[in-house]
């Protein structure tokens, strides 16, 4: 490993754990017939984002063969530009779009993007986007593809033109050629090249995409040219491999771990319903590291002489079957010289109301392979002679029973496998009135009842049990048929923060069916308010694999009316969902986006325009971008209002603004980089995550209050910030006081009431204050005749939250304090929900600015493990009665 790279895993790992593939050598087919034409497209200003447009108007040749829609018959392979939509692949996360060029064949079939900009992290076109197997005429497409590029010094291939070469035909390779150069990549550049400082590189490239018939590999031929006088010294070269939404990243013989300094025989990552794994056939090629579905491997330089040049040798392969079609495939691409034979398998007594199961294959210690078993129970693989042992695992119920087999050349004969055993639990919640409510229920395991443990390295799909508990999320009217190994469980059902809970005990009888419902009343009335969580993570975030689907069901069943989908890098859009899962009078996701720059912070904006033709869904492009020049975008993504959350201020410079430009609040200054600073944003995310007991969140607050002091009027909010499938969302949130109905009809609506302050944040409690005149939270209020202010403070919680103390600060500090009237976890007598209803009155000496905050000192489990509080947005006290407001900090002080 040369010398620049033994740091690179540090530097990359600071950077990504603030924020936020796949594998193959080359089966060929020689070309019996030559083509003479070229079919080329060029720049699309259309897809243009960011600092770094490309110049030109895509051009496709009017005389290109017919549109190349699937399915292609066998013994063929088809090149062309897309100028269909018919012809892109589709998939949950596909990507291409007109003016890429796509290559098929009767197993496989490519999109490769044309000379643009694009999504994701890869920033330039050139590459393959969206990879599917082959699938019937009219059937969905399966995409699941993430990225994978390469990088030299830093630099990245930026494409010209992309050439069609040779459509290909029966008995004929489709060629595809992409041609351009290495460019300095905005987002390296913004946070990493001035910790290695590497060589300028500035080579031609070009990148030659061939399919030959019947295969499963597109073959990818990189050449590096040095047009220089002088040699380019590659340092630092790097491959960068980005998996997730239904595949998962896979290491051949350690399943889903990565050794680090290991070199792995390919990438890969698979899945359910297709695999994809890519050879790369360069010198060195060593793992790194990875982070979440992220994996980063270097491989030896090169120095290039004048006129000289490198060439790399790639191969992406796309199958069904899980990880061993993948070796079967790998194994022809290199000549490996075992033969492999096929194994056919059945497992009895699936669970058809439990996760997919998957079939681990050992070779001694060594794991030979993960594989998919079918609806009906059957599963292949492709192995080569030998002894193995087959166990079946499913997420939720663990391991079946291990069974063994000798594989020889003619393969094995019918492998029969038994799955986990199990018995179903038939779950319902409803109402104080029997109808049927959207609500979280979690399940855990009571006393002899262990919990099915999967290896993390087998782990194909979600840990149902990760954090020791089993959540489902039901929407109204639903029925959950939950399959439980037999055994003795405990159930709670619950709906966020102002519903009582319910629970029980019950036992699962293998074979069987229990029936549980559960039922669950409002304890507090949130009429006219709305919950929003600002900072939510899904499917396009490259650090999450959650589906929109999950995220709506979840937020219907935390009644989180406001759910703002901040995925990192793209616009996060829910679409119909809420409409289709009969929660649309319950929840409306709000579509936004984390800004993420890997320089100065992270920053979410909202509500934005979701354009399902534009790069990244319309999302603003982070990196590139001096001064503030970031906030303008953010602002002006589409005509209408914006707003712009600061999130965690405080903690890795990477994704924290005030520690980036070494921000001090008291003083009113950046110290560190005063040309990022700016006040154009609307809300400080002080709550990441949780409300109390967090360093970085104190931080936050004082800062809050600092700036309060100065006389900025920036709204206190929180986020979730959860990643994960399982995370209770909503948790902290923010109550805005906006109704839900408003936001459907329009966005917009939330804006106006967010920015003026009218809001409280809350890890629980509702919390109401009011003042003689009607003014609410975020307004000015002056004092009456012996200058006092009367505030009126009522919290309300349901039974089973804490609530010990409300106090009132002035200007940040506690000038009142009042213990709770009603004895814990008790409402007040014929008043269900009300804990605390008293008026406090305060009487400041000069303008000052009042909260009020509700704090319990025991944990909210099973809902969350947090203790209860909840804080108000200030209310601006005129004392002197003139009608306007001065600062704390820029009133005059007595000598």
């Amino acid at each position: 490993m040369n010398r620049h790279l033994l740091t690179l895993p540090l530097a990359l790992l600071a950077a990504l754990g603030a924020c936020d593939a796949e594998p193959g050598s080359g089966l060929r087919a020689d070309t019996s017939t030559a083509y003479t034409g070229e079919d080329t497209v060029g720049g699309d200003t259309s897809a243009n984002i960011g600092p770094d447009a490309l110049p030109g108007d895509a051009t496709a040749d009017t005389a290109a063969p017919a549109p190349l829609v699937d399915p292609v018959p066998a013994g063929e392979a088809r090149a062309a530009i897309v100028t269909d939509p018919a012809e892109l692949i589709g998939g949950p996360k596909a990507e291409g779009k007109l003016g890429d060029a796509k290559l098929a064949n009767a197993r496989a079939r490519f999109i490769v993007e044309g000379a643009r900009l694009t999504g994701g992290y890869r920033h330039f076109g050139g590459h393959v986007i969206d990879a599917d197997v082959a699938r019937p005429a009219g059937a969905p497409g399966g995409d699941r593809f993430g990225e994978l590029w390469l990088a030299w010094n830093l630099e990245a291939f930026r494409a010209d033109a992309v050439t069609v070469v040779d459509p290909g035909g029966p008995g004929r390779d489709a060629v595809v050629r992409v041609t351009g150069r290495t460019t300095h990549h905005p987002w390296p550049d913004s946070f990493i090249r001035a910790i290695f400082e590497p060589e300028e590189a500035d080579l031609a490239v070009t990148y030659t995409y061939t399919l030959a018939p019947d295969s499963p590999a597109l073959a990818l031929d990189i050449t590096l040219e040095n047009d220089h006088d002088a040699p380019v010294d590659v340092t630092l070269p790097t491959l960068i491999a980005n998996a997730g939404d239904g595949v998962f990243p896979y290491y051949p013989g350690n399943g889903l771990q990565i050794l680090q300094g290991t070199n792995p025989p390919y990438v890969a990552s698979v899945g359910e319903d297709v695999s994809y794994g890519v050879h790369a056939a360069v010198s060195g090629l060593v793992g790194l590291f990875d982070y979440s579905n992220l994996t980063v491997f270097s491989y030896d330089g090169s120095l290039i002489p004048p006129g000289g040049t490198v060439a790399y040798h790639l191969d992406y392969v796309v199958a069904r079957g899980g990880s061993t079609a993948l070796d079967a495939a790998m194994d022809d691409l290199v000549g490996a010289p075992a033969p492999r034979a096929a194994v056919a398998g059945t497992v009895s007594g699936l669970a058809p109301d439990a996760p997919p199961s998957w079939v681990a294959i050992a070779d001694g210690p060594v794991l030979a392979g993960l594989v998919p078993v079918d609806a009906a129970g059957d599963f292949d693989a492709d192995l080569p002679a030998g002894d193995y042992a087959f166990t079946v695992f499913t997420p939720g119920l663990g391991a079946g029973a291990e069974a063994t087999a000798t594989v020889a050349g003619e393969g094995a004969d019918v492998l029969a496998l038994t799955a986990p055993a199990s018995g179903v639990a038939v779950v319902q919640v409803v109402d104080g009135t029997g109808a049927p409510v959207a609500a979280r229920v979690d399940v855990t395991t009571r006393a002899g009842t262990r919990v099915p443990v999967i290896p993390s390295e087998l782990e194909l799909g979600r840990d149902v049990w990760a954090t020791g508990r089993l959540a489902l999320w039901l929407v109204p009217g639903e029925t959950r048929r939950l399959a439980l190994p037999a055994g003795d469980y405990h159930a709670t059902a619950m709906r966020g923060p102002s519903y009582e809970m319910d629970d029980l005990d019950f036992t699962v009888t293998e074979g069987a069916d229990t029936p549980l419902v559960l039922t669950i009343t409002r304890a507090v009335d949130t009429s006219g308010w709305s919950a929003v969580d600002p900072h939510i993570h899904a499917r396009w975030s490259q650090d999450s694999d959650v589906t929109y689907e999950q995220r709506v069901r979840q937020a219907a069943a935390s009644e989180l009316d406001l759910p703002v989908l901040s995925d990192h890098a793209f616009v996060g859009h829910a679409g119909d969902l809420p409409e289709t899962l009969g929660v649309d009078l319950l929840t409306t996701p709000v579509d936004g986006q984390e800004v993420t720059t890997f320089e100065y912070g992270h920053f979410n904006a909202f509500p934005l325009e979701y354009d399902p033709d534009g790069l990244s869904w319309g999302a603003v492009y982070e990196h590139g971008r001096a001064g503030t020049e970031l906030f303008d975008a953010m602002r002006s993504q589409h005509a209408g209002d914006v707003l712009i959350q600061v999130n965690h201020p405080r903690g890795s410079s990477f994704q924290a603004y005030f520690d980036a430009i070494g921000y001090d609040a008291v003083r009113d200054e950046a110290v560190a980089r005063p040309d990022r600073w700016t006040d154009d944003w609307d809300l400080l995310e002080v709550f990441n995550g949780t409300c109390l007991d967090d360093e970085r969140n104190a931080l936050a607050l004082a800062d809050w209050v600092a700036m309060n002091d100065h006389g900025y009027k920036k709204t206190l909010s929180t986020g979730s910030d959860t990643h994960a499938w399982d995370h209770q969302i909503g948790v902290p949130r923010t109550w805005v006081h906006v109704d839900r109905a408003a936001v459907a009809d329009d966005p917009e609506a939330l804006v106006a009431p967010f920015r003026a302050r009218h809001a409280f944040i809350s890890c629980g409690p509702f919390l109401r204050v009011e003042t003689p005149t009607g003014a609410e939270l975020g307004d000015l209020v002056g004092v009456d005749a012996d200058g006092a202010l009367a505030l009126h403070v009522v919290v309300e919680a349901p039974s089973w939250m804490d609530a010990d103390v409300v106090r009132v600060r002035v200007n940040g500090v506690v000038v009142a304090e009042r213990p709770v009237a009603a004895p814990k976890k008790v409402p007040l007598p014929g008043n269900q929900g009300v804990r605390f209803d008293e008026v406090i009155a305060v009487t400041p000496a000069a303008d000052a600015w009042v909260t009020v905050e509700v704090e319990g000192d025991t944990q909210m489990r099973p809902y969350i493990g947090e203790r209860p509080f909840a804080m108000t947005n200030p209310i601006d006290v005129d004392v002197d009665g003139d009608g306007a407001w001065t600062a704390p900090a820029l009133q005059p002080r007595e000598r």
